[in-house]
């Protein structure tokens, strides 16, 4: 009896496989968001019937397709599993049929499909594949992964909010950007333990276009539940659930995402005015939720939108970072390995980054310029060196003329700089320090036609940098 019940554990685990595979809650959701959206359509005030009557059509037709979609993959699991018992029925054992609609049958098949979702599960962390749990991933699937749920999210958050909102064009927010290793996470949290600014921070996660629903619903005492730990990067950046973060990118993604986001290179962006008004309503939406006025947010996407931005809040702060080329780019290489390795191992990284539009390294990563490295390996350092140079050569020739320049090597060697900054920010210094990366930059020809040109740009970066401060200190 022991083989035909060892026979009935393998197709438990064949079935556990498949279902595990096979996206049949992703059609469960697009029924269930479709019927949602439908309703929503229906009730909004002022829509034609004309307008709601394809609103509907539209709606039935999606929710047909994505019936038939999960039937048919129903349809194909049950026969995949008769088929299989048909050969163990013909080729081992004649009556396994009988055996496995059994109830020790079942039983010994759900017995192995729970082992092999033990086995998962414990090789998954031997090889670190995934820092987030089932239930982690399928809330930022749902949320994140999922426009018309976020969208969705956004519009309640929105109601909930409008008479509390205030005006947000004339505060002194403070945007900081750059590329990806410039030392922006330093500076924004230089800025934001100033206290008087209000970032996204991690604990606003998932629900990131949501903040005072999941501040209503997430546990009070969940700031602290994450011990702070390393960030993926591996540069001795700790995070916690109070931690800012870049987050808000996760608005442009969801609402014009096909605008900017290409199959091979982010494009500049020029969001509608429509869609400036509905950020601006969401940065008031975000300050509602702390006793702050001012937002601040650190992401180097903005370096595509900089003038929208300005638009969106001519009283803000635009800092923009820099670094050395050399080791920038050497950073940029490390991290692009180290991120195509672990989203190798684990799939969900690279859902995850793609969620948040950071497409700077890794396996989704997507260049800001791509003709300037085009055909060029991603592995080595000259394309990331062109990349560097592409970027800040257009910086300068399209930031706001009030945009700041900041040098990192500079504001970890003269205390003064940050000084000047918080000065030019209004708010107190504090006693924050800037230290210099621990990594040594990745060796290349010193008569590299890319490394000289990448010189070229950092002289002038650090000029207008100086200029700056010799104009502000002229202005006091």
């Amino acid at each position: 009896m022991i083989w035909p019940l060892l026979l009935t554990a393998f197709v438990g685990i064949c079935a556990a496989v498949v279902l595990t595979r096979v996206p049949f809650l992703g059609e469960v959701r697009t029924i269930a968001l479709t019927g949602k959206r439908a309703v929503r359509a229906m009730s909004r005030r002022g829509a034609s019937d004309h307008w709601k009557e394809k609103v509907l059509q539209a709606s039935a037709w999606r929710t047909i397709r994505a019936t038939g979609r999960l039937t048919a993959m129903f349809v194909a699991l049950g026969g995949a599993v008769w088929l299989l018992v048909e050969v163990v029925e013909r080729v081992l054992y004649p009556n396994f049929a009988a055996i496995m609609v059994s109830p020790l049958g079942l039983v010994s098949a759900t017995v192995g499909a729970a082992l092999w979702g033990v086995f998962q599960r414990s090789a998954a962390r031997k090889v670190g594949r995934s820092e987030y749990s089932g239930i982690e991933k399928l809330m930022h699937r749902l949320v994140l992964g999922n426009r018309g749920v976020a969208e969705a999210c956004f519009d309640f958050d929105q109601r909930m909010t409008r008479s509390r909102q205030q005006p947000v064009d004339g505060e002194g927010h403070v945007f900081v950007a750059g590329l990806a290793r410039s030392g922006t996470t330093a500076l924004m949290r230089a800025v934001h333990d100033s206290g008087q600014f209000r970032s996204l921070q991690y604990q606003d996660m998932p629900f990131v276009l949501a903040p005072t629903l999941w501040q209503n619903l997430r546990r009070k005492d969940a700031a602290n539940l994450m011990k702070e730990r390393e960030r993926a990067h591996g540069d001795g950046v700790m995070v916690g659930q109070q931690s800012p973060e870049c987050l808000d990118e996760v608005f442009w993604q969801i609402f014009d995402g096909d605008r900017y986001i290409g199959p091979e290179v982010m494009r500049l962006h020029r969001p509608s005015n429509e869609l400036q008004r509905k950020f601006q309503s969401y940065v008031s939406a975000i300050l509602t939720t702390s006793q702050a006025k001012r937002y601040l947010s650190k992401n180097n996407n903005n370096i595509l939108r900089l003038p929208a931005l300005k638009a969106m809040f001519p009283e803000a702060h635009i800092l923009l970072m820099f670094r050395d080329p050399l080791d920038h780019a050497s950073s940029l290489l490390r991290q692009h390995r180290k991120f195509s390795q672990r989203q190798a191992q684990d799939p969900f990284v690279t859902e995850y980054m793609a969620w948040l539009a950071h497409h700077e390294f890794g396996s989704g990563h997507l260049p800001f310029v791509a003709e300037v490295a085009e055909g060029l390996p991603r592995d080595g350092l000259i394309y990331w060196l062109r990349q560097w140079s592409a970027v800040y050569a257009r910086l300068l020739d399209t930031a706001p003329s009030d945009a700041l320049f900041i040098c990192y090597e500079e504001l970890c060697d003269d205390p003064s700089i940050w000084a000047s900054i918080a000065d030019r920010l209004g708010i107190e210094a504090g006693d924050a320090t800037f230290k210099r990366p621990r990594h040594e930059p990745i060796e290349v020809d010193a008569c590299s036609d890319a490394l000289a040109y990448a010189r070229e740009i950092y002289a002038r970066l650090r000029t207008r940098s100086a200029l700056q401060r010799q104009q502000a200190i002229a202005a006091e």
